[in-house]
């Protein structure tokens, strides 16, 4: 038997000896072929093949529950976050040499009751997954970056730049926080038919994300700018800048689009600001304008749309485990709803608090907000009832 097992042992390690010296044989060859090619086209083919490409794959998962109370009815609600929503994708990149590189990025949406589209009605939503990017890029580092495909247009989030700390609990972002709720009209005890929080409380952020050609600068000073084209007629421009002033933290975009026939809004210019001093005290703020496209004879009855929103924050190491954030916002919103008239005109104004801690070790944010909405109707002067909204959660990176 002893010599049965050391026969075996002797032929595996003959084995491995064989399989170490073909390898090592084939890579020999790979070189020399590669030196025999040198100049050629098969010889950078080679050089090509044997380039790294860097691949990340990310996520989150952002899971809460709200609690909300119309003034009519009230109910609990299990969902996913929509400011930040749930979401997975891969990075790939490949440096072609010292000034280009390329690369590729897809990312899903996969959400179950987002946020965003709940309601009184409707506890409850199955969602396949969505596509949030499906794009390539070639970046030169003194030219800058042309990007392809399904992805951000150029003034995408430039209403949504927040340093507080507190983003993922309350932003500027209405939309997400309980946009597909309505509001009880006490006069005519019904729900208030196609008007919704989405309708009137709408930051104008740009054009989210859509098939196109963006191009992005590179950075001068902490200035960067942006253009792009994309599908259904869609243009726009973005301004951003970032920077770091011996600890004060400055971010701030102004972006302005464009959308031609087919779109009920045609000039929208939109931005946002937040400014972080070196103790933790952050003030935030967002504004913008929307200017309704002409529709048919009553084209003077509409009047453009507008906003305005603020925060201040406080950021401060409390716990070992992270940093604690709190905030508290207001908003007021003008004339935001589509078809707005002289005999339709809505005025909606927003409150918020709240509350993130981080958990450093675990990726992880918890979130604690209040959020209340107030509508008023200008020409009819119909009594709607306040919306609150109370809600708690985590995000959970990787």
């Amino acid at each position: 038997m002893r010599k049965i097992i050391s026969s075996a042992a002797i032929i595996a390690g003959v084995l491995m000896v064989a399989q170490a010296s073909q390898a090592a044989t084939v890579e020999e060859r790979l070189e020399a072929l590669e030196q025999k090619l040198e100049g050629t086209d098969g010889g950078n083919f080679l050089k090509a093949a044997k380039k790294k490409v860097d691949v990340t794959l990310y996520g989150q998962v952002n899971k809460a529950v709200l609690f909300a109370d119309d003034g009519e009815d009230d109910d609990v609600f299990f969902l996913d976050n929509d400011i930040s929503g749930t979401r997975f994708g891969i990075k790939a990149k490949a440096k072609i040499n010292d000034e280009f590189s390329a690369g590729a990025q897809l990312e899903a949406e996969w959400q179950q009751n987002s946020s965003n589209k709940v309601d009184m009605n409707t506890q409850s939503s199955d969602e396949d997954a969505k596509k949030r990017q499906m794009k390539v890029y070639l970046q030169s580092k003194t030219a800058g970056k042309l990007t392809l495909g399904h992805g951000s247009t150029a003034s995408d989030g430039i209403a949504e730049i927040d340093i507080s700390g507190t983003k993922i609990a309350g932003s500027s972002h209405m939309k997400a926080q309980g946009g597909n709720f309505k509001f009880w009209d006490d006069d005519n005890d019904a729900y208030t038919g196609g008007i919704t929080v989405g309708s009137i409380f709408d930051h104008l952020d740009g054009g989210s994300r859509k098939d196109g050609l963006r191009y992005d600068s590179p950075t001068f000073f902490g200035v960067t700018i942006s253009g792009g084209v994309a599908e259904d007629n869609f243009n726009d421009l973005a301004i951003r800048y970032a920077n770091n002033f011996s600890g004060t933290k400055v971010s701030a975009g102004l972006g302005y689009t464009y959308a031609g026939a087919g779109s009920s809004t045609h000039n929208t210019l939109s931005g946002s600001a937040s400014v972080m001093l070196p103790f933790g005290l952050s003030f935030t703020v967002a504004a913008g304008e929307k200017e309704f496209d002409d529709q048919g004879s009553s084209a003077a009855n509409y009047d453009d749309g507008s906003y305005i929103y603020g925060k201040v924050g406080y950021q401060l190491k409390a716990f070992s485990l992270g940093s604690t954030s709190f905030s508290v916002d207001y908003g007021e919103y003008d004339d935001m709803k589509a078809g707005n008239s002289l005999t339709a005109q809505y005025e909606g104004s927003t409150y918020g608090l709240q509350f993130v801690q981080k958990a450093d070790a675990i990726n992880t944010e918890f979130y604690l907000a209040y959020r209340l909405y107030e509508l008023d109707d200008n020409v009819i002067g119909t009594d709607y009832d306040d919306l609150t909204l109370i809600w708690s959660g985590a995000r959970f990176k990787f």
